[in-house]
């Protein structure tokens, strides 16, 4: 399906937050929230930050990604939290995938002009913030997001070979022979 205009398409950042919103919503019932949403934010919630990279390959329709994904948890009163049940629903619905097999999760519905062709772990990082009894989590990820195939707009379409990406220890490279 084409995208209405080139700058829906190259809205790459809010494309993926809203598509992990739609995602987390379908694993959990605490909130999510992607950055700049809003300033009044629930001491439980989940919030999604995708941070553009470098394009792959000299091309203009696929690009490295960080995705962070921060996690907030309230502590009850005898102390305990659903922190650690939650980073697991986190950890199992973006989980990592091998590149070019694509995420199961990142469809079409939820990602109507983009593709996740991989995603990658960065690492993750925990604090805890006494002033507010909450614990908090930072999982990090590192994503390959490419132009779905048929997505640009018709009288802008790009001439190029292949939107399949494949990955060797070097470098990114396109492969024409994928179909």
């Amino acid at each position: 399906m084409p995208a209405p205009d080139r700058a829906t398409l190259y809205d790459v950042e809010n494309a993926i937050e809203d598509a992990c919103k739609l995602i987390w919503a379908a694993y959990s019932a605490v909130p999510a929230y992607a950055q700049r949403q809003c300033d009044d934010l629930p001491k439980e919630r989940v919030d999604f930050q995708c941070t553009l990279g470098d394009n792959i390959g000299g091309r203009q329709y696929a690009w490295r990604a960080a995705l962070k994904i921060r996690i907030v948890s309230r502590r009850d009163s005898a102390g305990r939290s659903t922190h650690g049940q939650i980073r697991g629903v986190i950890r199992d619905a973006f989980r990592p995938t091998p590149l070019g097999d694509g995420h199961p999760e990142f469809t079409e519905e939820r990602l109507p002009y983009h593709f996740v062709n991989r995603i990658g772990k960065l690492g993750d990082s925990q604090e805890v913030n006494t002033e507010d009894d909450c614990d908090m989590s930072d999982n990090a990820l590192d994503l390959v997001i490419s132009v779905r195939e048929g997505a640009f707009p018709v009288e802008s379409a790009p001439s190029f070979d292949s939107v399949f990406v494949s990955f060797d220890s070097t470098a990114f490279t396109f492969d024409n022979t994928n179909p």
